[in-house]
């Protein structure tokens, strides 16, 4: 095996990874096109694919879509019928950090949900 085969010089590869960086990651066509404008690759639509499959940039911004989770099964007090009002819940988000008169209070609101309506509630923690 010669010397040529075993340790192959990368500049093709150095070149299309430095383009595409310079272009701000554009796609395979707009690389091989820039490429092509000063040099000629043999073989450069799959050399700039096989260089650019490699790109870790790239990969992050075209991720695969992401899988929903399965739905995890409803309450039974939901699923059940039962007589209006007979089941009510109200949830809590915050707190909500505020200032007043350089005092630091903490906010916490309610949400009463007694039908298909919701209503906000100011309250103090």
């Amino acid at each position: 095996m010669t010397e040529g085969a075993r340790q192959p010089i990368h500049v093709t590869d150095l070149l299309i990874e430095s383009l595409h960086r310079k272009s701000f990651h554009v796609g395979v066509s707009q690389t091989l096109s820039l490429i092509r404008q000063k040099y000629w690759i043999p073989q450069g639509r799959s050399e700039v694919k096989r260089i650019l499959r490699k790109c870790i940039v790239c990969k992050k911004y075209e991720g695969g879509p992401y899988k929903m989770p399965l739905m995890p099964p409803l309450p039974k007090k939901r699923v059940n019928e039962s007589a209006p009002f007979t089941y009510r819940e109200v949830d809590y988000f915050g707190p909500i950090c505020k200032s007043r008169e350089w005092k630091q209070e903490s906010l916490g609101l309610p949400v009463h949900v007694p039908s298909s309506q919701s209503h906000t509630y100011g309250t103090h923690a």
